[in-house]
């Protein structure tokens, strides 16, 4: 790591932003910097270099207004790290800015935005809870991030203790996390029984049908990193909703297609697999297939958005990191980053990150994938290893079933919002 006494010249030498914010992040990502006002000055300076390279007048702006005794300057510097992504440099910000004016609620709010789109939950609780002053948005911040650092029974008991909320918002938001700790509560014996398919669960209502058997007890716990989708995937998920709408007694009409071509061939096939008809899209009873929710248009996710009376949402794949705004009813598996059967392949660069290969050769059409779908759906060729099986599904359908505010089946209101992540960590890279 190059000393800071080296970091201007280093700077003053590159003419990419990215690789400027690469090269001071370690020094401004340290929390200890909200100590000491002077060095929190000098280091965050260096940000102008990166705003000139990136030609961001707002933030160039915003660093130089920066004074490390004013905490209103610290916070603006916080909101534009945060849109910017730099989320653990916006930590930093709000806790100089913390130390100037103690136990400010906005300050305190967006200190848990950063740690949220952090997933560090353990750190966001500890300040919250040591917060003389607790309002009701505080308080519901802290019951979130004591769930999400796996401990529900503290998130009832500060909710319980909590005064009437003093926002339509936020008792929006409460009525919401008190459905998800009823579903916690339910779920209790399988938070450690089936962890990573049991918070699923809870935080959104839906069920996880794959788990990845690859690094399942570390560092993965049943999530994928980078995924190469197959068909062979694609049928075991169709297989695993069959036994999924089998056990909840859910008898969808038809299959829905949706527009885009990857949801289209996984929905045809679908409807092949499970003997149903298929039809277009449309606010009606049946089962939407989506291959990925990032895929469809603004206009059917906002339709989809809502809960149908007698319409089941399947999404085959979800990004755990970077989620879709909200849970669909059922997702095969969670993944950071996959290439999808009909796209060319992706490998791996000296670090382990995924890149495209530059391979000219395309994947397989849609059509193709299609019948290599049902081609061997009732052979035993190419099937997919998964943790658990169906046995461990169908062993979590007999508590899932039973699931207060369960996901499926609801016949009105918004989707639950889709979390980053979990009380169940896994490695993940980026």
């Amino acid at each position: 790591m190059t000393e800071w006494r080296e970091v201007p010249a280093a700077l003053a030498e590159l003419d990419d932003a990215s690789e400027a914010a690469a090269l001071l992040r370690p020094w401004l990502s340290d929390v200890r910097l909200a100590e000491d006002g002077p060095v929190f000055a000098e280091r965050f300076a260096c940000l102008a270099e990166v705003a000139r390279l990136a030609e961001d007048p707002q933030l160039a702006q915003t660093v130089a207004q920066l004074r490390a005794d004013d905490a209103d300057s610290c916070y603006a510097l916080a909101y534009d790290a945060y849109e910017r992504g730099l989320y653990d440099l916006g930590v930093v910000a709000l806790l100089r800015a913390d130390r100037l004016r103690p136990d400010d609620s906005s300050i305190l709010s967006e200190l848990s935005a950063n740690w949220d789109a952090l997933r560090d939950h353990v750190s966001a609780a500890a300040k919250l809870n040591g917060s003389a002053r607790r309002t009701p948005l505080l308080s519901y911040l802290l019951a979130y991030h004591q769930l999400m650092s796996g401990h529900p029974q503290q998130a009832g008991v500060t909710l319980a203790e909590m005064s009437a909320p003093d926002h339509p918002d936020v008792e929006f938001m409460v009525q919401r996390l008190q459905g998800v700790l009823r579903r916690a509560q339910a779920l209790a014996p399988w938070l450690e029984r089936d962890p990573l398919r049991a918070w699923h669960a809870v935080l959104h209502g839906s069920l996880l049908l794959h788990l990845s058997p690859y690094g399942f007890d570390e560092p993965m716990r049943g999530r994928y990193g980078y995924v190469h989708d197959t068909p062979e995937l694609c049928r075991e998920g169709i297989r695993l909703l069959g036994v999924a709408l089998e056990a909840l007694k859910l008898r969808p009409p038809c299959v829905l297609l949706l527009p885009d071509p990857g949801s289209r061939a996984l929905g045809l096939a679908t409807a092949r697999l499970l003997g149903l008809p298929s039809e277009e899209y449309s606010e009606r009873p049946g089962l939407v297939v989506a291959y990925d929710l990032d895929e469809v248009t603004p206009d059917i996710a906002a339709s989809l958005s809502q809960h149908v009376a007698g319409q089941l949402l399947w999404a085959h794949t979800s990004n755990w990191t970077d989620p879709f705004p909200f849970a669909p009813d059922f997702t095969t598996f969670l993944c950071q980053t996959r290439t999808a059967p009909w796209e060319e392949g992706m490998g791996l660069d000296d670090e382990d990150d995924p890149v495209e290969e530059e391979d000219e050769d395309a994947g397989p059409s849609f059509e193709e994938v299609l019948e290599q779908i049902v081609s061997d759906a009732d052979s035993a060729s190419g099937e997919v290893e998964s943790q658990g099986g169906v046995a461990g599904l169908q062993q979590f359908l007999t508590a899932f079933a039973a699931l207060p505010l369960a996901a499926p089946g609801r016949n009105e209101g918004h989707r639950e919002r889709q979390r980053a992540g979990s009380p169940v960590p896994s490695a993940s890279f980026g």
